[in-house]
């Protein structure tokens, strides 16, 4: 019974393909790093914590699922089908990545806002090594939370075929690429997609960056509301929580919103820098 668990969790979640994109990415980072020499334990830390991630997703994400789509067709969502070929796929396919970007734009705006969303969300800030592995420091219940807050948003709206889905799906894993640890930028061009630079700026300690840049795709979204800070030439500031709280290990980072109340638990600690 646990064998064919453990078989159905590494064929049925991403987790060999996201530390197979890891290592890669860990690789291209060689080639123009911020930091040419990161703490290995932070990564190692991150690695581990992706299985934990993975593994939530796997089982959390069938029933979050469920309950949004439940509540899209219980609302009568839907109400824009979206062109599922042809010349439709023109403007469907960037209204369905504008749509879910500017849902995404504001879950993460709520996520700095309200306390609750922020004690899972600053398990992300705690990282002080910014790379790819970064991007699945999530806390492992969030994928669930947006699954079923985000998506129902956009539902309502529009009805999008598979393969709108698939290249939203496929659009997301840019996320990767704004976490790495590379001196990459777009120039004049910053505004038109997020960049590793850009998003490095979302993750600084110093309290003059907090609040901005929080667009995952769209930096407009962040002119539009204010939000946006220009990245200048050769401007990538130290990441991690202001008071440099970070987790000790892979338990602290499982627990970490209840960290202070669990007994025993290890205290936070600031060597990893």
């Amino acid at each position: 019974m646990l064998k064919s668990h453990l078989i159905g969790f590494l064929t049925g979640s991403a987790v060999l393909g996201w530390l197979g994109l890891a290592c890669l990415g860990l690789g291209l980072e060689r080639l123009r790093p911020v930091e040419r020499r990161q703490p290995a334990r932070a990564v190692g830390l991150n690695l581990g914590y992706a299985v934990v991630h993975s593994w939530a997703i796997y089982v959390l994400g069938p029933l979050a699922a469920t309950a949004s789509v439940a509540l899209v067709n219980a609302l009568g969502g839907g109400f824009v089908e979206l062109p599922a070929g042809g010349w439709g796929l023109l403007w469907a396919i960037p209204a369905y990545l504008v749509a879910m970007d500017l849902a995404e734009y504001l879950f993460h705006r709520a996520q700095h806002a309200w306390p609750p969303l922020w004690a899972m969300h600053s398990l992300h800030h705690s990282e002080i090594a910014l790379n790819i592995t970064t991007t699945l420091r999530h806390f492992w219940i969030e994928a669930a939370i947006k699954t079923v807050c985000l998506y129902p948003i956009v539902g309502l709206l529009f009805k999008p075929s598979p393969l709108v889905l698939t290249v939203y799906f496929a659009a997301g894993y840019w996320n990767f690429v704004a976490h790495m640890n590379s001196r990459v930028s777009f120039g004049p061009l910053w505004a038109v997609l997020n960049s590793p630079q850009y998003h490095r700026i979302h993750h600084a300690a110093d309290p003059r960056y907090t609040n901005r840049n929080f667009a995952g795709l769209f930096p407009v979204f962040d002119l539009l509301f204010g939000t946006c800070r220009r990245p200048q030439r050769g401007e990538y500031p130290a990441v991690g929580l202001a008071g440099g709280e970070a987790p000790s290990g892979l338990f602290d980072a499982v627990i970490w919103p209840l960290r202070h109340r669990v007994p025993n638990a290890a205290a936070p600690q600031r060597a990893l820098r």
